[in-house]
């Protein structure tokens, strides 16, 4: 097999990517040595991805089934401290904070080196095609915000606007992994442009939303890091061992700056120059740690929440829980299908081919599944508010299954019969 770009200027549908995101280029006939051609093994299980998201779903049950048996345990076992550093080095202080700022910035590494990618070489590298994903998670990420602002409205609940408008790729991948031949092949490639550009959003509202605090000292240094990031692209420095050396100089310096640590992780994959025609070796083999390890860690020490607890009958809990709920399943899918059909409109173009608007609005559902991402923005958000932080979490748990029945139900019916381009 090659990586040699296809003559063909319509690139060949994956079979299944790797393990999280854009781990296949649309440049590339090329497939990761995981992929499950379509159709074979289990319907569950065939893919990376369904396993993935399966594996993630679990952590997420077994993390609520273990605060609500044992609470004590549970918030125990993640407060537990750890050594926060010596002098000007700083460290993240307990089990959970290691996962959350150092852990987690590995799966942003990947999210760095796949957007890296797709800017230079894939889906989102020509405007004019990368214009309705684009539109898509823009229209999501608003429709979901002001969904939640319109349900909790009022006081201290606004703060939570942002926790809701990040795409889950991790699990949206899975779902269109485990529902197969339903999903058109243009209607994949859709989404996952989608979920790069919405990496970007979602980084933004992270750090512009959610950053308080800042020691403008550490913040200095952690922006000269990023700089010298720059300053090797451009020196045409391919090794990986510099920007990597740097980007551990970079995360340090954000520890205890007031912004979130693992974005580091971003600041060198999009530094590091990216593999032309498919995934490289540091993507893959740091893909694969991420998949397997880091985001199931992280489902297990952030969704816990003591049901029994009584928290969610405390003033406000409720109230977040529904505007979160809603956001997923309402506000992201309508504002990623409205936004798309717009961008279409405006810019006289169409629908990826074989793609229909019911079928847009069951990739817009889908888009509402999972719970990574708006957790990390959940703890941010409700940070001593551990009323309102249940509510959201539950929402986030609540809202990924209704959003993964009904874009099931509605991609089931959409793909009955065929479909035309728009």
């Amino acid at each position: 097999m090659s990586g040699r770009r296809d003559s063909n200027p319509r690139p060949p549908a994956p079979k299944a990517g790797a393990l999280t995101k854009l781990r296949y280029s649309p440049l590339s006939s090329r497939q990761p040595r995981d992929a499950t051609p379509a159709g074979d093994g289990s319907p569950l299980l065939g893919t990376a991805e369904a396993r993935t998201g399966l594996l993630l779903a679990v952590a997420a049950v077994a993390s609520v089934i273990w605060a609500s048996l044992d609470p004590g345990s549970y918030a125990g076992f993640w407060h537990l401290a750890t050594t926060r550093g010596a002098g000007l080095v700083r460290l993240p202080g307990d089990i959970g904070a290691w996962i959350d700022d150092a852990a987690m910035a590995l799966f942003f590494l990947v999210v760095g080196l796949e957007l890296s990618r797709e800017l230079s070489y894939g889906e989102l590298s020509d405007r004019r095609v990368a214009l309705l994903p684009v539109a898509g998670a823009a229209g999501g990420m608003g429709g979901a915000a002001l969904s939640y602002l319109l349900v909790a409205h009022g006081g201290g609940f606004t703060r939570g606007a942002g926790v809701p408008t990040a795409t889950d790729i991790a699990f949206a991948v899975g779902a269109l992994a485990i529902l197969g031949r339903r999903v058109p092949a243009a209607l994949r490639l859709f989404v996952l442009a989608l979920a790069v550009a919405d990496d970007l959003g979602s980084l933004a509202v992270l750090v512009l939303g959610y950053s308080s605090g800042i020691d403008l000292g550490r913040l200095g240094v952690a922006l000269g890091c990023v700089v010298l990031l720059v300053l090797l692209r451009r020196w045409g420095v391919c090794a990986a061992w510099p920007f990597l050396v740097v980007g551990l100089a970079c995360w340090e310096a954000l520890v205890s700056s007031g912004v979130e640590p693992a974005l580091a992780g971003v600041a060198v994959g999009v530094a590091l120059p990216p593999v032309r025609g498919e995934p490289g070796s540091l993507e893959l083999r740091v893909g694969i740690v991420a998949d397997l390890v880091v985001l199931p860690l992280f489902a297990l020490g952030n969704a816990g929440v003591d049901l029994a607890s009584g928290l969610l009958s405390a003033p406000g809990a409720e109230r977040v829980l529904v505007a979160t709920t809603v956001a997923r399943v309402a506000g992201k899918s309508l504002g990623v299908t409205a936004a798309t059909l717009v961008a279409v409109r405006l810019a006289r173009g169409r629908l990826p081919e074989g793609v229909s608007t019911a079928q847009l609005l069951g990739a817009g559902l889908l888009c509402g599944v999972g719970f990574t991402v708006p957790l990390l923005v959940a703890d941010r958000a409700f940070a001593g508010a551990p009323a309102l932080l249940a509510g959201a979490r539950v929402g986030l748990l609540l809202g990924s299954v209704v959003a993964f029945a009904a874009g099931s139900v509605v991609l089931s019916f959409a793909s009955r019969g065929p479909t035309r381009p728009r």
